[in-house]
């Protein structure tokens, strides 16, 4: 969508050349505008997807992103309705009159709002009544549906200097991985919302290492070690294997 719009004018032209009823399409102002802010909104969603993947992603991270990005367009159809365009940068630098930005003022901003929220429903946030696991030190409501033996852990663990020194310096899982050995109860609870998988990253960069390794010249059906050099993140000791190895030297 982007280069489409960053195009148009060699589009337009290679069009006409070709004597196409499409080149016509960018001669209206109207429908540039809509190509912009189609190419914006995009844009926008494919950062989105990206702040959403990596290998330490958990439940929370995710619904903060999701929240977050539901508050904005609620907030950027309240803008488009008083002509505000700042938010989209293709839309706005194409251009600063609301003749023909105002086709936008009732977009599809509200209907990807519902959609969003059909998607991911509020009142199925998963962050709801589960905020302790991500700061098992902030104060306590009792609203969190624990049992009392596990209040009573977390009101314990809330209390412990030492674990709260380690919250600071480590991972959110690795924290509850260290403290299920003294709270074992409470610490099961959370790990079971923060160790399952929220995305499909990990599939997907199987996946790629799998695509881009396993070529035509490189095909053997069997690429289980490959996939384990490819997907660990442990730097492989290149200097340790060439050692190993000898020479060829040249007959």
């Amino acid at each position: 969508m982007t280069r489409v719009f960053e195009l148009r004018e060699e589009l337009q032209k290679f069009l006409s050349d070709k004597q196409s009823p499409l080149a016509t399409h960018f001669s209206y102002k109207s429908w540039l505008a809509k190509q912009a802010y189609l190419s914006d909104i995009f844009m926008t969603l494919n950062d989105l997807n990206l702040t959403m993947q990596g290998r330490m992603a958990d439940t929370f991270r995710l619904a903060d992103k999701i929240a977050g990005f539901k508050a904005k367009l609620k907030t950027w159809a309240r803008r488009i309705n008083r002509v505000v365009f700042d938010m989209f940068s293709n839309l706005s630098s194409f251009s600063k009159d609301a003749e023909g930005l105002g086709l936008l003022k009732h977009c599809h901003l509200t209907s990807l709002s519902d959609e969003f929220e059909r998607y991911f429903p509020s009142e199925k946030d998963p962050r709801n009544g589960k905020e302790w696991m991500r700061n098992p030190f902030q104060d306590y409501d009792g609203q969190n549906q624990l049992s009392s033996r596990q209040e009573d852990q977390l009101l314990e663990l809330r209390n412990d200097g030492g674990l709260k020194t380690v919250f600071i310096s480590t991972p959110l899982t690795s924290f509850w991985i260290k403290a299920s050995k003294e709270y074992t109860e409470i610490s099961t609870l959370a790990l079971k919302t923060l160790l399952p998988f929220p995305t499909s990253y990990l599939c997907e960069a199987g996946f790629s290492a799998m695509t881009s390794t396993k070529t035509r010249l490189r095909n053997r059906l069997d690429v289980r070690n490959t996939l384990h050099v490819s997907l660990s993140t442990i730097k492989p000791r290149y200097d340790v294997f060439v050692a190993a190895k000898q020479s060829q030297g040249s007959h």
